[in-house]
């Protein structure tokens, strides 16, 4: 008598299952990943930014209170340099990148604002600065308030709300529908966390 020679292997639906499982399992721990990784992102941003605010800290000590006209001067300046996603152009362009508005009056810069987008509503958007522009009267939401001439440098088209939401009145109330700090509007909108500070 002929004796088979087949060995036992796996059949079809059996390897179907694997194959939803694994699918399953990914898509399970997908969105966690993609939530830690922004978070991450994040961090990095807010730490670079608090770099450059140092940088820019010790140039003015170097330069009799005078802020740089660009991040370029900035970088050149400082040893080491700062880090190096910094925009280069004078209008907003790319929300992902470090945006340096500097005000300058009488030949020298007396004030600044530094933004980038978030993709995460971080805890950080709360000490954020909240501000846009210059002012020559007492403002609330002026990043500067100078009198005489504001000429201003770096990243000269500061954004307007529909490109960069940084007032509280342009980010909404908390727990309404018009809130913008969520994780999902967040990701999903770069007008939307601006995480800004003056100087």
């Amino acid at each position: 008598m002929k004796k088979n020679n087949f060995t036992k292997g796996f059949t079809l639906i059996e390897l179907l299952v694997v194959v939803a499982i694994i699918g399953i399992l990914a898509a399970i721990v997908y969105a966690p990943l993609q939530t830690a990784l922004r978070k991450g992102r994040d961090a990095k941003k807010i730490s670079e930014m608090k770099s450059i605010q140092s940088s820019l800290m010790m140039y003015a000590d170097s330069n009799g209170g005078s802020y740089p006209t660009t991040l370029d001067q900035l970088n050149t300046e400082i040893q080491g340099g700062i880090p190096k996603n910094y925009a280069t152009t004078t209008t907003f362009a790319d929300p992902n990148k470090y945006h340096y508005t500097a005000y300058e009056v009488g030949g020298r810069v007396m004030g600044y604002h530094l933004y980038v987008h978030l993709e995460t509503a971080s805890p950080s958007l709360e000490g954020a600065a909240k501000c846009r522009g210059f002012s020559t009267t007492p403002s609330d939401t002026a990043c500067f308030i100078g009198s005489g001439t504001v000429t201003v440098r770096g990243t000269t088209t500061e954004p307007d709300s529909t490109l960069a939401k940084f007032l509280q009145s342009e980010r909404g109330t908390p727990n309404t529908a018009g809130y913008t700090d969520t994780d999902k509007k967040c990701a999903g909108d770069t007008s939307a966390c601006m995480y800004d500070i003056r100087g």
